[in-house]
């Protein structure tokens, strides 16, 4: 009895030793920063983003996973491919924009107090993220509005405001 549960041990140790191990792979990231000049990309996805100085954009390669996420710091216009399967998500901070199929401009540099999405086709939902300080409700912009969404205060309160841009070509005059 012994003996079999000695080779019983040994053959649980060398599994334990040699089975193959899983593995773990973290996803490569693109980033692209503009300093005084602006940055015109064109996403995997075929969709373009072209970003204004002093603002960066990262996502990962190949936009995989489930949904095509980028993270924009500063101001960036998108124009995005429409692929139902697979929704377009832009993060601000703790603010993300989700893309219907559009072509629309975001606005979020450091020193101001508001996050501006304006749009000019299709729709967008701008929503806070979860456990963000963000306290107001998702909103859906049609073409022609902007939404403002002021960045919390020290008591947590912010705002998303619906405004008519009567003309939005001069909102994204710069790209």
């Amino acid at each position: 009895i012994a003996a079999g549960l000695l080779v019983l041990a040994g053959s649980a140790a060398l599994y334990f030793i040699f089975r193959e191990k899983p593995v773990v792979t973290t996803p490569s990231y693109v980033s692209r920063q503009t300093d005084a000049g602006i940055f015109r990309d064109t996403l995997p996805d075929h969709s373009v983003a072209v970003v204004n100085s002093n603002s960066s954009i990262k996502y990962i390669a190949g936009l995989a996973g489930a949904t095509r996420t980028v993270a924009l710091k500063g101001e960036a216009w998108f124009d995005v491919t429409n692929d139902p399967g697979k929704p377009f998500i832009v993060t601000v901070g703790d603010v993300s924009i989700k893309v219907l199929g559009t072509s629309f401009n975001v606005n979020t540099y450091d020193d101001e107090k508001t996050i501006r999405t304006t749009l000019l086709t299709g729709a967008v939902k701008v929503t806070p993220l979860p456990g963000s300080r963000h306290t107001a409700l998702p909103k859906v912009l049609v073409p022609g509005q902007t939404g403002v969404l002021s960045k919390p205060d020290a008591s947590g309160e912010a705002m998303l405001t619906i405004t008519e841009t009567p003309d939005p070509d001069k909102i994204i005059a710069w790209k």
